[in-house]
């Protein structure tokens, strides 16, 4: 399913970029191309976010290969889904998207439009397999013996995750999923469903085999407690679509590119699918969808009414009493008590106990040279030494922004969380978080600081208009925060209106660099990453002049949930602050490039609070 996905729907953009950018020059004009991403496809990314994502790389390689200096110019958009892009399409306002398999099979049904290309993942797999799973104490050996069995349900968009386990219904003449089963929960991803097996708040789901395969690698303690009914066919991952009515010259132009991504991709583009994640693209093949479209064309077959969730009632429009809206779609009920108990289950991980597993949820923010796994692996190191003492296993997901820690805190699948100070002060007003402990390195608190070269003429914030600062590329960053608190000052919007450009960087290291070898004219980052740069290369350091220093900052914590046991949450702050005392805690911490964690208030997030208020006022 596409919400997985966050990291290739960047990479994909990049790649469509650079093929517009490729092919544009070689015309007698400059050529554009407006481009819609869905957002079913952005695996839970903060629109704003997906959008700078999306430029910057769309400018960095219609630059790299553009011909005789005339690049292609390319309108990036986000859209709310399906329905937006086969309208934009349909009048031709729309040229090219990048949406999931089933939204291209639905789009086919309407209008005129082509796969150009489908996306290879990390590993090298240009497709998903979808696994039926069920508690590992559930007595089942098909999806007939899940009759009134409770179901973590993802939506009618999720390939896997709705039409496989409907199809299957349907192959074995059983009811559709909505009748089928006692309770459907509502879900927000895969990884949501796959816990709510794993803690036993379902009984079962379907998801991608990819994240059964990733969780029995990296948790095999947790992969014993569900098991593998059934296994489906391949189903393509996200495509990359273009209207059957774009000229064909641009088409070819466009085909030539993944062709010849297909043979070998470049030294600059292999360094971006590296940090993205992710393999490239490929062509299409002729049947490729064949599947999906029969999935669809079942569900269809069973839904020409409108479905009440809880009841199985299937309604006239003129029988519906009530409404509520999920995410796109609006769900309805044939009266109150339906209703009342559909809202019940939209937080389907209560408080009523949580078994034996704890949940970490960690919004990546250090580390960034780090493979994915190699972090998960290093988390399940910190907290490997107070598991047996509280008699807990602990857990481990990588969640892709603040927003999508804000929903899964909400409907209780994480206990745990490590975020950034900006993001535990935006979490702590609507979910309530208790920080435990913060991390220290050489201080325990740190400053956000502007710098430029020594020789720049630069001398203040006002003197940046209209160059270019660098930043470290991570959700709800200080960094950023302190450059918009600086230039709300000034009187302006926001960085993109005041700045010639802002230059996203893997890393704050990467950020400095950039300004020393005249990549970038200034560049925002903590004290801590500045000091390790004087401290390791002096001379470096020695190039480098501040322009601004914010007051004293703390490291975002490790939180908990407001509603976890309070024996388990003094326990686990207890052992957090006094992990450098032992042989496997410093480990741990020196992994992180951490001297030791120290204990956590809200109060140590008040600098924050107090950018983020200059930055509200605007």
């Amino acid at each position: 399913m596409a919400r997985g996905l966050s990291a290739s729907v960047w990479a994909l953009v990049a790649l469509l970029a650079s093929a517009v950018g490729a092919t544009a020059t070689a015309t007698d004009q400059t050529e554009s191309i407006r481009f819609q991403l869905s957002r079913n496809a952005t695996g839970g990314a903060a629109v704003k976010d997906a959008l700078a994502g999306t430029q910057a790389w769309c400018d960095e390689f219609a630059d790299a290969l553009s011909r005789d200096g005339r690049p292609m110019v390319i309108q990036a958009e986000i859209a709310r889904g399906a329905n937006t892009i086969v309208q934009g399409m349909g009048d031709g306002t729309v040229d090219a998207a990048y949406v999931s398999a089933v939204e291209f099979v639905r789009m086919q049904e309407r209008i005129d439009v082509r796969a150009i290309a489908t996306a290879v993942n990390s590993d090298g797999i240009p497709h998903e397999t979808g696994a039926l799973i069920v508690g590992a104490a559930v007595e089942a050996e098909s999806i007939s013996d899940l009759a009134g069995r409770s179901f973590a349900d993802q939506g009618a968009l999720s390939s896997v995750g709705y039409l496989y386990p409907q199809s299957l219904l349907a192959s074995a003449g059983l009811p559709a999923l909505e009748n089928h089963f006692g309770t459907l929960i509502d879900v927000q991803s895969q990884r949501s469903a796959l816990y709510s097996v794993i803690l036993g708040k379902a009984e079962a789901t379907a998801v991608s085999s990819f994240a059964v395969d990733l969780v029995t690698e990296l948790n095999p303690a947790l992969a014993k407690r569900f098991r593998v009914l059934h296994r489906s066919q391949p189903m393509p991952l996200c495509v990359l679509v273009v209207r059957d009515s774009l000229d064909e010259d641009l088409i070819a132009r466009f085909e030539t590119f993944i062709a010849a991504q297909q043979e070998g991709l470049s030294p600059r583009l292999q360094s971006v699918l590296q940090f993205m994640k992710v393999a490239g693209l490929r062509r299409p093949k002729k049947d490729e969808f064949d599947y999906v479209r029969e999935l669809v064309r079942m569900v269809d077959q069973r839904t020409h009414r409108v479905l009440d969730p809880i009841c199985g009632q299937r309604l006239t429009e003129d029988r519906v009493e009530h409404r509520a809206e999920v995410g796109d779609t609006s769900v309805a009920f044939c009266g109150d008590t339906c209703h009342e108990t559909f809202q019940r289950h939209r937080r389907p991980f209560g408080d009523d106990g949580r078994g034996r597993v704890l949940v970490i949820g960690i919004v990546p923010q250090t580390r960034g040279d780090l493979d994915p796994r190699d972090l998960l692996a290093g988390i399940a190191q910190q907290f490997s030494d107070v598991a047996p003492s509280l008699g807990l296993e602990f857990a481990a997901e990588l969640l892709p922004s603040h927003e999508v820690a804000r929903v899964r805190l909400l409907e209780g699948s994480v206990d745990l969380v490590r975020v950034s100070g900006p993001g535990y002060v935006r979490l702590q007003t609507e979910t309530g978080l208790v920080p435990l402990a913060r991390p220290a390195g050489g201080s325990e608190t740190f400053h956000a600081v502007l710098l430029t070269g020594v020789d720049s003429d630069v001398e203040d914030v006002l003197g940046l208009r209209g160059l270019t600062v660098a930043l470290e590329d991570h959700d709800s960053s200080e960094m950023d925060i302190f450059l918009n608190a600086l230039v709300s000052g000034l009187g302006e919007e926001r960085p993109e209106d005041f700045l010639g450009g802002v230059m996203r960087c893997p890393t704050e290291a990467s950020a400095l660099r950039a300004v020393v070898f005249g990549n970038a004219d200034a560049a925002a980052v903590s004290t801590s990453t500045l000091d390790v740069l004087e401290e390791l290369q002096p001379a470096l350091g020695k190039r480098l002049k501040r322009l601004e220093v914010s007051q004293a900052l703390s490291h975002g914590p490790i939180c908990v949930r407001r509603d976890l046991d309070t024996d388990v949450v003094e326990a686990l702050r207890e052992y957090l602050v006094n992990m450098h005392e032992t042989t496997r805690g410093h480990a741990a911490l020196t992994f992180f490039r951490l001297r030791r964690m120290v204990p956590a208030t809200d109060a140590d997030y008040d600098g924050v609070r107090a950018l983020l208020r200059k930055v509200a006022k605007r």
